[in-house]
């Protein structure tokens, strides 16, 4: 046995083996992510349907391979050409989808980097829930639930600078808010424009559409977090919109996404490779 068939095997018993484990560990998580009760947090039947949707297909692609993993494990461990045949097919048809998808995925995030702006002035307008339970029949509740958060995780306020609010319907009927103690405040803009609103609420609270008009007025620190948000002529409002930074790191993400596929392209490679000569020095 040589050393190129030898360091081979173990290549692709290795190889087989933690993508066989990492993969159950993943099927495990996505089923439970499929029941029911963890997709309770999204309100639209629709949405729920689509998320449904991609889970099913993430199972189906796991369960391929798991079954991929198996048949090199299997191929090697009983030199059967027939397995290691279907494994190095499979192997393939993986490395071309994946290829595709990384070209595929690459291009639509660069295309949103450029064209962020855009995409959200478009989403902005369609903003018309502040709080939770505050509209019925909100068709785009997910819309003003992502808004809310990105506003806080970014830091930001519209989509350049806070006015851009006053020309959205929903502020545009001047909405109110008054803290126990304190006075009616006309509200331009959202309160999770405002620094601090961290020290009010969570981001998971925000993502999950908990937060009522009751959790940030009854808050101890409400009259002087509303004062500082809509009074003293916008000093606590961040500074900016979350146009630059969701560019940031939408960036980072492109980055990162494309040097780690490019790494598992060449892993994938290099399986091929590894279970070529494998099948070409059984008996």
């Amino acid at each position: 046995m040589g050393c190129s068939e030898g360091c081979s095997k173990v290549c692709v018993v290795v190889a087989s083996l933690v993508v066989m484990i990492v993969s159950v560990m993943l099927l495990i998580f996505v089923s439970y992510s499929y029941s029911s009760e963890s997709l309770d947090a999204i309100q639209s039947a629709t949405d729920i349907t689509r998320a449904k949707t991609v889970l099913g297909v993430m199972v189906a692609l796991l369960v391929f391979t798991i079954l991929t993993s198996a048949c090199g494990l299997l191929g090697v461990c009983l030199a059967q050409r027939c397995l290691l045949t279907i494994y190095g097919i499979s192997l393939i048809v993986i490395l071309i989808f994946h290829f595709v998808m990384f070209i595929v995925c690459v291009s639509v995030l660069s295309y949103l980097h450029v064209h962020m702006g855009y995409y959200l002035n478009q989403t902005m307008y369609e903003y018309n829930q502040q709080f939770a339970n505050e509209t019925k029949n909100n068709n785009y509740s997910s819309i003003s639930v992502s808004w809310n958060v990105i506003q806080v995780m970014f830091e930001g306020c519209a989509v350049d600078n806070y006015t851009e609010w006053a020309n959205v319907e929903y502020f545009q009927k001047k909405p109110k808010i008054r803290a126990k103690g304190g006075e009616i405040l006309t509200q331009d803009y959202p309160v999770y424009c405002c620094e601090g609103i961290e020290d009010m609420v969570s981001l998971s609270q925000i993502a999950k559409n908990e937060v009522s008009k009751e959790t940030i007025t009854q808050h101890d620190g409400a009259k002087e977090f509303l004062d500082k948000c809509y009074k003293n002529n916008h000093k606590q409002v961040f500074s900016g919109g979350v146009k630059n930074q969701a560019r940031v790191f939408l960036g980072v993400i492109i980055g990162l996404g494309a040097s780690f596929d490019v790494i598992l392209i060449g892993v994938q490679v290099f399986l091929v490779w590894a279970t070529y000569i494998v099948y070409k020095n059984i008996g």
